[in-house]
């Protein structure tokens, strides 16, 4: 409300002080107010001397810190504002002889706060996996840093996914921070945490003057060998029941090389697995489980291997020296890549899952085999001069 000293009618006038339009910049907002002028004198006669009005604000009701003075027009912006503070305004009229009213009714507004938290923290973080080729997700939260132009660090919550204490293989994994403040605004920083694989075991050194031959030997009924010819040897090692498996070559085409580790299978049965990581992976890079009936490089063949880029890949190959034929998947996120071969008579069943539990058919193919054959595990670089590494856990063989 509006009503002016003397001159201008003090009631019955009713002068609405609205918000018209709002703009944010960088902290800070603009405001255009807008109101209705008088039109009558306090004697009931037609105005006809309004010359201008004046535009009051403040952070504190009736108590106002700045005024503007603006002529016959019933807008004005009111600029420099910030985010997340509580204004008051209002209006008086003026007339041309320099009366002016009463303050209109007061008009309250709280500035949005729209602008996000700022935070920073450390952009990478090195582990050392166990012995299982596994390493804990630690707390990120606790090192980052942020503010915010309205809340309190207090108030500022903090998240980060994967969250502090799970699992992930050897490789990088990228971890986002996310911070949120009381309005909801918020902003994200990644962290590239990056696991190494444990250092290898040292035997100690034999007494001097004693020769000492050490032979690498895998449990029983485990054998291993480079399948195909012409690529750099790989190798294997068994630490509570995680395998390691570095090798080089390809499995795919008409003939394949690639290290293997396996076992005979005389009857239906299956292989289960968990590939925890692939390491120093190039973009043909492999590791997974088979079903071979012979261990010549264009053997008939069934395949369950992740790859490189974390797909899942069902391979096999129906006739000896015959194409391999391909299915992808989408994998799961490591170190959860779990994956199943079936053997039923001659029908192999591709299964992956996420836990070991529950599981997901990838395909499944007809090959006529030998009665006896080969089961076990694989890991491939995708060429012949360099090896690829993978940690294998949780391996079962069931006839």
């Amino acid at each position: 409300m509006i009503s002016f000293v003397k001159r201008v009618k003090r009631e019955g006038l009713a002068i609405g002080l609205f918000l018209v339009s709002l703009g944010f910049k960088a902290q800070a907002a603009d405001v255009q107010l807008a109101w209705d002028p008088p039109t009558s004198n306090a004697d009931g006669t037609v105005l006809m001397d309004l010359t201008g009005f004046k535009v009051f604000c403040g952070t504190t009701s009736r108590n106002y810190s700045t005024v503007t003075t603006v002529g016959n027009t019933n807008t004005c912006a009111v600029t420099g504002l910030l985010q997340g503070s509580t204004y008051y305004f209002a209006v008086t009229a003026v007339d041309g002889n320099a009366v002016e009213s009463d303050y209109s009714s007061e008009l309250v507004w709280t500035v949005p706060d729209t602008t996000a938290p700022s935070i920073s923290v450390t952009a990478t973080a090195s582990l050392t996996a166990d012995a299982s080729g596994l390493a804990s997700v630690p707390n990120l939260t606790q090192n980052a840093t942020v503010s915010d132009n309205c809340s309190p660090v207090s108030s500022i919550s903090l998240t980060q996914s994967p969250v502090a204490g799970s699992l992930i293989g050897v490789g990088t994994t990228s971890v986002l921070l996310t911070a949120t403040d009381a309005a909801g605004n918020s902003a994200q920083a990644t962290v590239l945490v990056t696991v190494s694989a444990p250092p290898p075991v040292v035997e100690p050194s034999p007494p001097t003057n004693t020769q000492v031959v050490v032979v690498a030997t895998l449990p029983a009924p485990w054998s291993t060998q480079d399948i195909g010819t012409g690529i750099a040897a790989g190798n294997v090692s068994v630490s509570n029941d995680v395998y390691t498996v570095s090798g080089a070559g390809n499995i795919s085409g008409t003939a394949d090389n690639f290290r293997y580790v396996y076992q005979t299978l005389s009857v239906d049965g299956e292989i289960k697995a968990r590939v925890a990581a692939l390491q120093n992976a190039g973009t043909g890079a492999k590791a997974g489980i088979m079903i071979r009936e012979s261990l010549t490089g264009g053997s008939r063949h069934a395949a369950l291997s992740l790859l490189a880029n974390g797909q899942v890949e069902f391979l096999r190959r129906s006739s000896t020296g015959s194409s391999s034929k391909t299915t992808l998947s989408t994998g799961n996120v490591a170190p959860n890549n779990w994956i199943r071969l079936v053997r039923n008579g001659s029908k192999i069943i591709a299964y992956k899952s996420s836990n070991g539990t529950s599981w997901t058919s990838i395909g499944s193919q007809t090959i006529t085999m030998a009665s006896t054959i080969s089961i076990g595990l694989v890991t491939a670089s995708g060429n012949t001069t360099s090896l690829s590494t993978a940690t294998t856990a949780n391996v079962t063989v069931t006839p």
